[in-house]
Protein backbone atom coordinates (compact mmCIF):
# COMPACT_ATOMS: atom_id res chain seq x y z
CA UNK A 1 0.00 0.00 0.00
CA UNK A 2 1.21 3.18 -0.91
CA UNK A 3 0.35 4.73 2.60
CA UNK A 4 2.58 2.44 4.68
CA UNK A 5 5.60 4.01 2.55
CA UNK A 6 4.25 7.34 3.52
CA UNK A 7 3.45 6.52 7.67
CA UNK A 8 6.93 5.39 7.54
CA UNK A 9 8.56 8.31 6.61
CA UNK A 10 6.33 10.55 8.52
CA UNK A 11 7.82 11.98 11.04
CA UNK A 12 4.02 12.77 12.80
CA UNK A 13 2.76 9.32 12.28
CA UNK A 14 6.19 7.51 13.79
CA UNK A 15 6.17 9.67 17.22
CA UNK A 16 1.90 8.92 17.30
CA UNK A 17 2.82 5.38 16.42
CA UNK A 18 5.49 5.47 19.51
CA UNK A 19 3.12 6.89 21.55
CA UNK A 20 0.72 4.01 21.03
CA UNK A 21 3.60 1.78 21.19
CA UNK A 22 4.77 2.75 24.18
CA UNK A 23 1.01 2.48 25.66
CA UNK A 24 0.74 -0.87 24.33
CA UNK A 25 3.95 -1.65 26.27
CA UNK A 26 3.31 -0.09 29.64
CA UNK A 27 -0.67 -0.63 29.70
CA UNK A 28 -0.02 -4.33 30.94
CA UNK A 29 2.87 -3.66 33.65
CA UNK A 30 0.98 -0.28 35.19
CA UNK A 31 -2.63 -2.22 34.85
CA UNK A 32 -1.07 -4.84 37.31
CA UNK A 33 -1.08 -1.88 39.67
CA UNK A 34 -4.44 -0.92 38.98
CA UNK A 35 -3.63 2.02 37.31
CA UNK A 36 -3.10 3.81 33.97
CA UNK A 37 -0.03 5.63 32.49
CA UNK A 38 -1.13 9.16 33.37
CA UNK A 39 -2.46 8.09 36.68
CA UNK A 40 1.20 6.57 37.25
CA UNK A 41 2.43 9.62 36.04
CA UNK A 42 0.36 12.06 38.14
CA UNK A 43 1.21 10.00 41.33
CA UNK A 44 4.93 9.64 40.57
CA UNK A 45 5.24 13.23 39.71
CA UNK A 46 3.54 14.40 43.07
CA UNK A 47 5.92 11.90 45.16
CA UNK A 48 9.29 13.46 43.07
CA UNK A 49 8.10 17.22 42.87
CA UNK A 50 7.21 17.35 46.92
CA UNK A 51 6.08 20.37 47.54
CA UNK A 52 6.87 22.16 44.70
CA UNK A 53 3.99 20.94 42.82
CA UNK A 54 0.76 20.74 44.56
CA UNK A 55 -1.62 22.00 43.64
CA UNK A 56 -4.03 20.48 40.49
CA UNK A 57 -2.88 23.63 38.58
CA UNK A 58 0.79 23.35 38.72
CA UNK A 59 0.34 19.15 37.70
CA UNK A 60 -1.81 20.40 34.77
CA UNK A 61 1.07 22.79 33.31
CA UNK A 62 4.08 20.20 34.67
CA UNK A 63 2.50 17.45 32.53
CA UNK A 64 0.69 19.80 30.02
CA UNK A 65 -2.95 17.65 30.61
CA UNK A 66 -6.20 19.77 30.56
CA UNK A 67 -8.02 21.11 34.00
CA UNK A 68 -10.59 18.20 33.27
CA UNK A 69 -8.17 15.90 32.50
CA UNK A 70 -6.06 16.44 35.91
CA UNK A 71 -9.40 16.28 37.57
CA UNK A 72 -10.51 13.39 36.86
CA UNK A 73 -7.10 11.63 37.34
CA UNK A 74 -7.28 12.97 40.79
CA UNK A 75 -10.86 11.96 41.58
CA UNK A 76 -9.64 8.37 40.81
CA UNK A 77 -6.62 8.72 42.30
CA UNK A 78 -8.40 10.16 45.76
CA UNK A 79 -11.25 7.11 45.88
CA UNK A 80 -8.35 4.47 45.24
CA UNK A 81 -7.11 6.13 48.55
CA UNK A 82 -3.55 7.00 47.24
CA UNK A 83 -3.94 10.94 47.74
CA UNK A 84 -5.82 13.78 49.34
CA UNK A 85 -6.97 17.31 48.21
CA UNK A 86 -6.67 19.86 51.55
CA UNK A 87 -7.68 23.33 51.29
CA UNK A 88 -4.56 25.77 51.66
CA UNK A 89 -4.52 27.61 54.61
CA UNK A 90 -3.28 30.77 53.10
CA UNK A 91 -5.46 30.47 50.04
CA UNK A 92 -8.60 28.69 50.45
CA UNK A 93 -9.70 28.97 47.06
CA UNK A 94 -6.88 26.75 46.12
CA UNK A 95 -6.16 22.67 46.94
CA UNK A 96 -2.95 21.18 47.63
CA UNK A 97 -2.56 17.50 46.53
CA UNK A 98 -1.25 15.02 49.65
CA UNK A 99 0.05 11.46 48.81
CA UNK A 100 -1.56 9.20 51.88
CA UNK A 101 0.69 6.20 52.87
CA UNK A 102 -0.44 3.59 50.40
CA UNK A 103 0.11 6.77 47.71
CA UNK A 104 3.73 6.85 48.69
CA UNK A 105 3.99 3.10 48.79
CA UNK A 106 2.45 2.82 45.23
CA UNK A 107 4.40 5.88 43.58
CA UNK A 108 7.72 4.65 45.01
CA UNK A 109 7.03 1.30 43.24
CA UNK A 110 5.49 3.04 39.81
CA UNK A 111 9.24 4.59 40.04
CA UNK A 112 10.69 1.56 40.01
CA UNK A 113 8.61 -0.21 37.41
CA UNK A 114 9.16 2.99 34.94
CA UNK A 115 13.34 2.29 36.15
CA UNK A 116 13.31 -0.79 35.31
CA UNK A 117 11.52 -0.14 31.42
CA UNK A 118 13.84 2.58 31.09
CA UNK A 119 16.76 0.56 31.79
CA UNK A 120 15.62 -1.90 29.18
CA UNK A 121 15.99 0.87 26.41
CA UNK A 122 19.19 1.83 27.80
CA UNK A 123 20.63 -1.16 27.71
CA UNK A 124 18.55 -2.03 23.94
CA UNK A 125 19.74 1.43 22.25
CA UNK A 126 22.87 2.42 24.03
CA UNK A 127 23.02 5.71 26.45
CA UNK A 128 24.25 7.80 23.87
CA UNK A 129 21.84 7.10 21.04
CA UNK A 130 18.87 7.58 23.78
CA UNK A 131 20.26 10.99 24.46
CA UNK A 132 19.97 11.78 20.70
CA UNK A 133 16.72 10.68 20.47
CA UNK A 134 15.66 12.94 23.67
CA UNK A 135 17.16 15.80 22.07
CA UNK A 136 15.45 15.46 18.51
CA UNK A 137 12.51 15.14 20.44
CA UNK A 138 12.65 17.98 22.14
CA UNK A 139 13.92 19.84 18.90
CA UNK A 140 10.93 18.34 17.34
CA UNK A 141 8.72 19.93 19.96
CA UNK A 142 10.50 23.42 19.38
CA UNK A 143 9.82 23.33 16.17
CA UNK A 144 6.34 22.23 16.32
CA UNK A 145 5.60 25.16 18.95
CA UNK A 146 7.38 27.78 16.75
CA UNK A 147 5.35 26.74 13.47
CA UNK A 148 1.96 26.97 15.13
Amino acid sequence: MKIKKYLKDSPIFSIFDLHQSLLQTSTPLLKKEGLSFMQSLVLITILLEGKSVTTPSQLCQALNLSKAGISHIISNLESKGFLKRMVKEEDARSLKLILTQPGIRKANKLVKILDLFEKGLEEDLGIQRLSLFLSGLEDFKKCLNSSL
